[in-house]
């Protein structure tokens, strides 16, 4: 044979015209060709016949097939820790009727070459929970469209990582994860799975990732001293996402500077002459009641050479009624790093 010959048309009984001839094949080099500019969705007839050295056509062959057709977009989210949800949207110039549409076909799971497959008419689907955390689902979709498939579209979800774990008071080694404080740090500690990346929130901002050895450790700094902070921890996957409900919480909270501390809290009967110190921190202390008006200003002049305290005493302080009554008074230090801060004092004569 010197060549091919090709023809095609929507009508099963066509009759072979040159206006239906797509090509040939003169040096017998190939044994295909590809035909183009064809509607989408349609079924085309072909027939494909050779010509011997004398121009004498064979007998033609027939064959059938369909153009794929535009399909939706799918795309993937963790659902669980052992499930996804796929979903698919059309663009709108390709989205068909809906009374031409009969159905879409789904198929899904760990392998891309053995994937389970699932017929729906809706245009989302969750998966089994039947998967281990953190791990790749692939997923297919296409619709059908009066008995026509589309092109596939594909997408690549995994599922949520496994939370971490918290080690609760009472647990044989909570003492190896008790949050550590000081005035302005706190140190959080939680199990995890090494490798894994771990999102830190602050009271319910983002503020940094840990990736993880099986014992994972945080120290957070720059902390208000006296405040008690509640942080959460979520697992990253490896699409970096994490399971908005799959978190744990640690509470902790800084410890009060020296100057928030006076010696003695409160001035007990018969004792009110001893008086209360502030740490050697305090600058200035005033004192005031709790209308606000002022019973003592101390200043770095009245600071014991000794121990570097401020002391008060009530007995020797000044108010506008006369003499310290027994009550409720407030203190507020200066401390020599320029902040304030405030307590009361309860005076008992």
């Amino acid at each position: 044979y010197t060549r091919y010959g090709v023809s095609y048309s929507t009508d099963l009984n066509f009759s072979v015209a040159v206006s239906t001839h797509v090509a040939f094949d003169d040096g017998l080099t190939s044994t295909m060709t590809i035909v183009t500019g064809l509607e989408p969705l349609t079924t085309y007839y072909f027939r494909v016949w050779a010509y011997n050295q004398n121009e004498i056509p064979t007998d033609s062959i027939d064959v059938s097939t369909n153009t794929l057709g535009v399909g939706p977009v799918l795309s993937g989210r963790a659902k669980t820790t052992a499930s996804v949800e796929f979903e698919w949207e059309w663009d709108e110039e390709d989205e068909p009727d809906a009374l031409d549409l009969d159905r879409y076909v789904l198929r899904y799971g760990t392998d891309p070459f053995n994937l389970q497959t699932s017929t729906t008419a809706e245009t989302s689907y969750v998966t089994e929970a039947k998967f281990d955390p953190d791990t790749k689902i692939y997923g297919s979709v296409i619709a059908i469209i009066n008995g026509i498939e589309t092109e596939s579209s594909e997408a690549e979800v995994y599922t949520f990582q496994a939370r971490p774990v918290k080690v609760e008071e009472g647990d044989p080694d909570y003492d190896d994860y008790r949050p550590e404080t000081d005035e302005t740090s706190i140190t959080i500690k939680w199990k995890g799975v090494s490798g894994v990346t771990y999102r830190i929130e602050r009271d319910g901002e983002f503020i940094d990732t840990r990736t993880a050895s099986s014992k994972v450790t945080y120290t957070d700094t720059g902390l208000i001293p006296g405040r008690e902070y509640a942080y959460r921890i979520f697992a990253l996957n490896s699409d970096g996402d994490y399971d908005p409900d799959g978190y744990i919480e640690i509470l902790a909270a800084t410890t009060l500077r020296d100057t928030h501390k006076p010696l003695r809290s409160f001035v007990t009967p018969n004792n009110i002459d001893e008086g209360i110190s502030f740490g050697a921190q305090a600058k200035e202390v005033i004192i005031t009641d709790v209308r606000g008006r002022t019973v003592s200003e101390l200043k770095e002049a009245d600071k014991d050479p000794v121990t570097g305290y401020i002391t008060w005493q009530p007995k020797n302080s000044n108010h506008v009624t006369g003499t310290i009554e027994s009550g409720l008074y407030i203190y507020r230090v200066l401390t020599v790093d320029g902040d304030y801060e405030y307590g009361t004092i309860a005076v008992v004569k």
